[in-house]
């Protein structure tokens, strides 16, 4: 599969390639049934229902990895937020949206100076929401 932020050419050979990796993966998930796990699910919502943009694959590997390295003391099913309408937070020093919690922690969505993306976990006690007027974070988010 292609290498975030790798582009063999114009968007339209991106596109492309995506697509070819999204069918070969499509067929191989038609030959093991329904989708099982949380990766299945991102990346049939990715290459089916949409076709996605580069910055929409690297939110989807954040999230991911997000997901694979949540608190252990903490075994509560992940509730998301809506896309549209995610609170304004911040957290030690980082202004983002809350994207989604568990009883204990929440899931931060943040770009850096660098316009970079990231997400991650924090203590539910450490998220402090905040009025729009109050928010720094990026437009872009």
């Amino acid at each position: 599969m292609l290498g975030l932020g790798t582009c063999p050419g114009a968007p339209d050979e991106f596109d492309n390639a995506i697509r070819s990796e999204c069918t070969e993966y499509l067929k191989l998930l038609t030959l093991t049934g329904p989708p099982q796990s949380m990766f299945e699910h991102m990346f049939y919502s990715y290459c089916v229902i949409k076709s996605g943009s580069p910055e929409d694959l690297e939110r989807m590997m954040a999230r991911m990895d997000a997901e694979s390295s949540r608190p252990i003391d903490d075994p509560a099913p992940i509730r998301d937020f809506p896309k549209y309408g995610r609170p304004l937070v911040y957290v030690g020093g980082i202004y983002g949206k809350a994207v989604g919690w568990t009883h204990k922690y929440g899931l931060i969505e943040w770009l850096d100076s660098a316009e970079k993306y990231h997400m991650g976990w924090a203590h539910s006690s450490s998220i402090k929401r905040v009025e729009p007027d109050e928010w720094k974070g990026s437009s872009r988010l």
